[in-house]
């Protein structure tokens, strides 16, 4: 794994971290979209190779 997906997976834990411990839903959802921002640029950092 690169140092950059490295730094994007702790971003990720810490994001969920703060959701385990909020109650309020719309800070949820909008941490539930930052997640899938930073998987999104996670997975185009190493695009996926057709055999």
């Amino acid at each position: 794994m690169c140092e950059r997906c490295v730094e994007l997976n702790e971003q990720i834990a810490r994001i969920q971290r703060i959701c385990a411990t909020i109650n309020d839903p719309f800070a949820i959802e909008r941490f539930k979209a930052l997640i899938e921002e930073l998987e999104a640029r996670k997975a185009a950092l190493h695009p996926k190779r057709e055999p």
